[in-house]
């Protein structure tokens, strides 16, 4: 596994639109998160597309995989965030230019519709990456914000659950502590991937097999029904191979269509006796943890109490 060189004060985040950009309402909440990161000692810049008032996509699939390539060959920029989320990253993932982060490994970060990418880049091609923040998520302080910047400068501090009351994370099958490669992402994304040619996590769950692997799923707006269905679909692909733990983040936008089905039972109807956490601080209700895909991850949940550590494959 390849883990990019890790930033210093004064290096520099090259920000893109692969998917949406940044449109007139998110302007000053964006500015804001820049000015934040600036203030954390990084400089920033953006590829052109980011400031786009299209409401769907920041520009064509070719732009968005030129400008992304731009910034993996540029040497002004140390790591490359994503500006935000959106819906359609996935068309321009056979524009960019793998060949050119294999010889120019940089950290990519983003959550979200980033997922296709962060994850065919980890389960490919052997180089971590975080997913954590958008460069427009730093708009407030919070303690999350600060472990994502220390992520970033090569500090894997230990992440501990928030206390959220209600929102809690839970078991679904008892208390457990399990450490593995730590892959996954936002889940809508990731059933795009199946079958084409960015799909390689046959070899890659092969490959790193001897560590085990846990997987963490962010939860957008996808139904009861489908979360059940895309999982049994994992599972039948082979993807959840050496498998010793899932992790579920809280779910952004419901949709249980009606009662019959929750998500507590969608996501142990099809995983069975494994070991589950639900309502972990992954994902898009913040606050949340920042996760590399590629480290090795040790997940301890006893009862709401839960914490994540990572670090390299030797």
């Amino acid at each position: 596994m390849i883990y990019p060189k890790f930033l210093k004060d004064n290096d520099t985040i090259g920000i893109t639109a692969l998917s949406m950009g940044v449109d007139e309402e998110k302007l000053d909440s964006f500015k804001t998160s820049i000015n934040n990161l600036n203030k954390k000692g990084f400089k920033t810049f953006c590829t052109p597309n980011v400031y786009s008032n299209n409401p769907l996509v920041s520009s064509s699939a070719s732009i968005r995989g030129k400008e992304f390539n731009s910034l993996v060959t540029s040497k002004s920029a140390d790591m490359i965030m994503c500006a935000r989320g959106g819906d359609f990253l996935f068309d321009c993932l056979s524009n960019i230019d793998f060949s050119l982060l294999v010889n120019n490994p940089k950290w990519v970060q983003g959550y979200s519709d980033p997922t296709s990418l962060l994850f065919v880049i980890t389960t490919k091609y052997d180089i971590a990456t975080i997913y954590g923040n958008n460069a427009g998520s730093y708009d407030e302080e919070h303690k999350c914000y600060d472990d994502s910047l220390s992520i970033i400068r090569g500090e894997f501090p230990i992440q501990k659950s928030f206390a959220l009351n209600s929102n809690d994370w839970k078991t679904l099958n008892g208390p457990f502590d399990e450490s593995g490669i730590i892959i996954g992402g936002c889940i809508e994304c990731l059933r795009f991937i199946i079958g084409t040619e960015f799909d390689n996590v046959s070899n890659f769950v092969e490959k790193y097999k001897k560590y085990g692997f846990i997987w963490y799923f962010d939860l957008f707006d996808i139904s009861t029904y489908d979360l059940y269905n895309v999982l049994i679909q994992f599972k039948n692909t082979g993807w959840f191979k050496y498998t010793k733990a899932f992790v579920f983040g809280r779910v952004c936008i419901p949709n249980t269509f009606d009662d019959s089905l929750s998500y507590e039972d969608a996501i142990k109807n099809a995983l069975g006796e494994a070991k589950i956490v639900i309502d972990a601080d992954i994902g898009h209700v913040r606050p949340t943890f920042s996760v590399v895909n590629g480290a090795i991850g040790n997940i301890c949940v006893n009862n709401s109490d839960a914490s994540l550590e990572m670090k390299f494959i030797d």
